[in-house]
């Protein structure tokens, strides 16, 4: 009987979960914030329903609950706002919930905390703390961080709009994802042997030779070979061509073959010298071969 006078009310009804809220709206308003139980509503009503296992309110009504029913948002949803230049991650009863990046804002169902929410100014620097980082990485939630990895025996050169590189050690290394796209060079700090191979000098006696040269080499200043020059093992390749042509360019065919560990010798103090100023440590440079022309050779 109850239930057909309801019906012949226009009523009907409506039953909800612990984990369940609804928002009720009424001839086209926000009319009240349903909670668990069963509740009469009329049949013209129109209900929003939300499951608390997705704690973040995601509603088209979201704007207008917060112009039009202050009451409701405070007395059911906990609200997290970020300024600009500022990243507040969401914790949900000590797991990670959410990450939220500069003037953001969201609203959680209060009674599906209780809530925590650490905030970071990008002013003090955009790295994420170790630990928040590995604990983001785990809970899949990096959509606001850039991980770079940087190999062993590596450095990595990061620079970031117009501020100062940074040298980054070997390592995972997370960024916030806000504000100019980071870029990273990476940088192989072993030491390796660079080649030159078929380099042709005119001696003293005008003779058309080639030249094979090697030097061992290792970046000591990763920041200064990325920053002084735009490829620093070209500059490597061009100074040890410079050095040996004016060399060997003062010398005979005849003294060349004569002594080339001291010819190699006389070059190397130059080009130690001018790659040291960018950042490059040269250690043995050798004079391999001396390719003469083919009429000499036969």
């Amino acid at each position: 009987m109850l239930r057909l006078i309801e019906r012949l009310l226009g009523l009907t009804r409506l039953t909800l979960t612990e984990n369940d809220r609804a928002i009720l709206i009424r001839k086209g308003r926000i009319h009240a914030i349903l909670g668990a139980g069963e509740h009469r509503i009329r049949a013209r009503d129109m209900v929003e329903a939300h499951r608390l296992t997705e704690p973040e309110l995601t509603s088209p009504f979201t704007e207008a609950l917060i112009r039009e029913r202050p009451d409701l948002v405070a007395e059911h949803l906990t609200e997290v706002r970020t300024r600009a230049g500022e990243v507040a991650v969401v914790e949900r009863d000590g797991h990670l919930e959410a990450v939220h990046g500069p003037d953001a804002r969201a609203h959680y169902w209060t009674v599906a905390g209780p809530f925590a929410v650490s905030r970071h100014d990008l002013a003090d620097g955009i790295a994420v703390p170790e630990a928040l980082g590995e604990r983001l990485a785990r809970a899949r939630l990096t959509g606001l961080v850039t991980e770079v990895e940087v190999a062993e025996g590596h450095a990595g050169v990061m620079t970031r709009g117009g501020a100062d590189p940074v040298v980054l050690r070997p390592g995972v290394h997370r960024f916030w994802a806000v504000g100019p796209r980071i870029a990273v060079k990476a940088v192989d700090l072993r030491l390796r042997t660079h080649e030159v191979t078929g380099h042709e000098v005119l001696t003293r006696d005008r003779v058309t030779i080639r030249v094979n040269l090697a030097a061992d080499f290792r970046v000591a200043d990763p920041l200064l070979a990325v920053t002084a020059v735009k490829d620093f093992e070209e500059a490597l390749h061009r100074a040890l061509g410079l050095a040996f042509r004016r060399t060997l360019g003062g010398l005979t065919l005849d003294a060349l073959l004569a002594d080339k560990a001291a010819v190699g010798a006389e070059a190397e103090a130059s080009v130690r010298a001018e790659m040291a100023g960018i950042g490059i440590e040269v250690r043995a440079i050798a004079l391999k071969d001396v390719v003469l022309p083919g009429e000499m050779r036969e």
